[in-house]
């Protein structure tokens, strides 16, 4: 029996018409338009709120996401929409974003779709910008935080060493490197953040999150603050901690990698031996 074929980017667009098309007529959203670029992207606007709905090329096979996307006179905030709608309380398991399939595509469609309907008119009915700040949505901020934090890590002493932008899907990787750490800004599928890493054979870097909880010694928690917000604070304010940390401690790579090890496999949902645990008869 032969594979099913991977749905067409043309394909794509039209069962996001289909499936979308009642869900959008229902709580009063217009489109889809399409958006610029190369990544197939369709967006239903209303009420002040945008849904974009991509379908990206990953190492690991075709990717559907929808991104929920408001915009108020100071910010702009982003966050998928599975993310959101578990954040309102309206929400369960994280959808799916896989498309191996024309049958696959349409099951994640549908759940994302499902989401649009729930999360909505939390948006809709009230001030859609503090709705996305309290669910702890990556503010991007219209005041050019990127340029303030990178001057900051130049009068520090870090220098600008490499940057990488994608113009077709927004994706934007900026790194800095000082005596000890280095500093990674970037934006992947419309979420930004930032990253410490201390000098080694891999750049990749860890989330402030994960540093905090090596700098105070508490327990790995899947639930922390990783807000774009909370992540600008923590670099103003402890990076000199972590660059001290990453000059006397020789293993704190491995330790990094640890805790953001027992962070994901919490976030699963899997025990200790990375299963996921059987219910109880």
């Amino acid at each position: 029996m032969s594979e099913p074929s991977v749905p067409s980017g043309r394909e794509f667009v039209e069962q996001v018409g289909e499936i979308y098309e009642e869900v959008a007529a229902r709580i009063g959203l217009e489109g889809p338009s399409e958006a610029e670029g190369d990544v197939p992207t369709l967006i239903y606007s209303g009420q002040g709120v945008e849904y974009h709905t991509s379908y990206e090329d990953l190492d690991s096979g075709k990717w559907v996401g929808c991104v929920v996307e408001v915009n108020t006179d100071d910010d702009r905030f982003t966050m998928p929409v599975d993310r959101l709608a578990a954040a309102l309380g309206v929400g369960g398991k994280r959808v799916s974003h896989r498309a191996r399939s024309l049958k696959e595509l349409r099951k994640t469609l549908r759940a994302q779709a499902a989401y649009v309907e729930l999360a909505h008119p939390f948006l809709a009915g009230g001030d859609a910008g503090e709705v996305m700040r309290s669910a702890k949505a990556t503010q991007w901020g219209k005041k050019g935080w990127v340029d303030e934090l990178s001057a900051w890590l130049v009068e520090r002493g870090y220098e600008r060493v490499d940057e990488e932008l994608d113009g077709d899907f927004g994706n934007v990787r900026i790194r800095f490197r000082g005596a000890h750490c280095d500093v990674e800004v970037g934006r992947d599928r419309f979420q930004w953040y930032v990253t410490i890493a201390p000098h080694g054979e891999e750049p990749s870097g860890w989330l402030p999150s994960v540093w905090q909880h090596y700098l105070d010694g508490t327990p790995p928690d899947p639930d922390g603050d990783n807000s774009l917000r909370s992540q600008i604070a923590f670099v103003y304010a402890r990076l000199g901690e972590a660059e001290t940390a990453s000059e006397r401690d020789a293993g704190i790579r491995e330790r990094l990698g640890e805790i953001n090890s027992e962070i994901i496999r919490m976030s699963l949902g899997l025990d200790e031996n990375w299963q996921r645990p059987q219910p109880e008869r």
